[in-house]
């Protein structure tokens, strides 16, 4: 991995925030090695909370495609683990501090995660592209053109020397070089010009298939698109960038769109939000109407809600309207006479697992065992679930992390066999069994 020589990230604080301790992560024995390999790869958590944002602009996709204009050969250069490969000041390295159980570490490299990266990295980017015709760079991704093959050579070459003065590495395997068209920010450039990547408008059908679940037409849900002052709020913060803190925006209504601006997209004049197309307020009520017929309950209106619709607080609209109607009411579920409790903490990796099945899906089961203590899971795919075919996978998988104390599952024929009890006695495994079909069975 690379390292860059010319500048370190420094990252500023807010105010004078106390330190806050934070217990090492639980990990299973047999992953601890995996987990070592791997510590410069995990999360800080609590960090961004008190960390000042780095504010440098993202370069725009128009001024992007404008260096690239008439250029007929393109190469486009990816970064390996781009941003760990820029140091962290000194000064700024105790804040990366985590815990482990192999005891504190501490990062000497900027993160992936933390608030200030992608503005940090962006702005070591420009700098070492400036100057460079026909290059631009956004974030690790970095495309050189060139009219010419003679101008596109020149072109790389002058890349790659600043890449090398500057320390970088480039991940080899996800560079492409010197080629007639390029797919870059959605779309595809080539001599020409620039058009839409036709994979990227494939969203515009999602809006189609959204209406049609709706009591409305395209037109309509435009139109109230159009009117509705919020929803064109946010549209116009998509489309030219969100404010950098939530607190600048004054409207309550658009403010709960703020912590989900990253999965808001406009296409053809409606809002969307991830796959869901976010309905304007005055067709809400006829669109939960519409979800209420045949009176299916809470859980299925969300369901079919979550794959279709979207708006600020829907799921309480779908429960005030189901409680709040007499037919629903006279057939809801009955209180339970009884308490449930969770399980009791293990004390342990590997002290207490929870077996249980999925599918058919395809033709093929899951077998799904997770360790109660790390929350580990072992997932097998197989064809049947007898339990011939159950202890099998079960020898396995013991083999590997040895045997557990206790193994909960269901009442399934499979795990209540003659055979399966045999197992279990056999290699001193306590077997405890739930009533099948209960969703909390397993934690």
């Amino acid at each position: 991995m690379g390292l860059c020589n010319k500048t370190a990230v420094k990252l500023v604080l807010k105010g004078t925030p106390k330190p806050v301790y934070r217990p090492k992560r639980p990990v299973a024995y047999s992953m601890e090695n995996v987990v070592e390999d791997e510590l410069l790869r995990l999360e800080c958590n609590g960090l961004n909370a008190v960390l000042e944002s780095n504010n440098y602009p993202l370069p725009l996709p128009e001024d992007i495609f404008a260096k690239m204009a008439n250029c007929r050969i393109f190469s486009h250069i990816d970064l390996s683990d781009a941003y760990l490969q820029v140091p962290v000041d000194e000064a700024s390295q105790p804040f990366l501090t985590i815990n482990t159980h192999e005891g504190l570490f501490q990062f000497t490299r900027l993160s992936p995660g933390i608030k200030a990266a992608p503005g940090a990295f962006q702005q070591l980017m420009d700098s070492m592209l400036a100057g460079l015709k026909r290059t631009t760079g956004y974030l690790d991704d970095i495309l050189v053109g060139g009219s010419t093959e003679e101008e596109h050579q020149h072109n790389l070459q002058m890349v790659l020397h600043r890449l090398r003065d500057y320390g970088f590495t480039v991940r080899i395997n996800k560079c492409n070089f010197y080629m007639h068209q390029v797919k870059y920010l959605g779309q595809i450039l080539d001599a020409d010009g620039i058009r839409p990547d036709s994979d990227k408008i494939a969203p515009i059908n999602i809006v189609y298939q959204s209406i049609q679940a709706l009591p409305l037409s395209f037109k309509q849900v435009r139109d109230r698109t159009t009117s509705d002052h919020d929803l064109q709020q946010v549209m116009r913060f998509v489309n030219d960038g969100w404010p950098s803190k939530k607190a600048s925006i004054t409207d309550a209504q658009v403010q709960q769109f703020y912590l989900r601006r990253d999965g808001l997209s406009v296409v053809n004049g409606c809002l969307l939000h991830g796959e869901r197309l976010v309905v304007p307020s005055c067709s809400r009520k006829r669109v939960l109407q519409q979800l209420h017929t045949g009176h299916p309950g809470v859980e299925r209106m969300r369901s079919i809600a979550r794959q279709y619709l979207y708006w600020p607080n829907i799921d309480e609209d779908v429960s005030k309207l189901v409680r709040s109607c007499g037919e629903c009411a006279s057939v809801a579920k009955t209180d339970r006479k009884t308490n449930l409790e969770s399980w009791p903490v293990p004390e342990k990796p590997w002290q207490r697992l929870h077996l249980d099945f999925a599918g058919p899906m395809d033709g093929q089961y899951y077998l799904i065992l997770v360790d109660s203590y790390s929350k580990w899971p072992e997932v097998v795919r197989t064809k049947d679930i007898t339990t011939k075919t159950t202890l099998h996978i079960l020898r396995g998988i013991f083999a590997r992390y040895g045997q557990p104390e206790t193994l909960v599952t269901d009442n399934g024929p499979q795990l209540t066999s003659e055979q399966f009890e045999a197992f279990c006695d056999t290699n001193g495994i306590m077997h405890l069994k739930t009533a099948p079909f209960i969703r909390n069975q397993t934690d």
